[in-house]
């Protein structure tokens, strides 16, 4: 956020105006995560700042957001794990259908 309030337009047109869809914070959430999961990440505030200014790891950060959102959600109800709906054995079901 530091970044996109003080460079002028024109600094950012000299960097080439290729940024991130995602912010500063984001970006480094998923350094972190990089770091923590031991994939060869010693600087998580370099690659956070590297990903955040090119935005080549947009598709990546998405994908572990979504995994982040996912995770919440089976926490939150560990009886469906996030799913709306809980597996019940041993029901007898209606005539004509079997359980799967």
């Amino acid at each position: 956020m530091f970044l996109k309030e003080t460079l002028t337009k024109e600094q950012k047109d000299e960097c080439g105006g290729v940024r991130s869809k995602y912010d500063l914070e984001q970006c480094r959430r998923y350094a972190d995560h990089l770091r923590q999961t031991d994939q060869g990440i010693t600087n998580p505030g370099g690659v956070a700042m590297t990903v955040y200014r090119t935005g080549e790891a947009d598709r990546l950060i998405e994908d572990f957001l979504e995994s982040e959102i996912a995770q919440v959600e089976r926490q939150r109800c560990p009886d469906c794990e996030g799913r709306s709906f809980k597996e019940v054995k041993g029901v007898r079901w209606p005539r004509g259908r079997r359980e799967m």
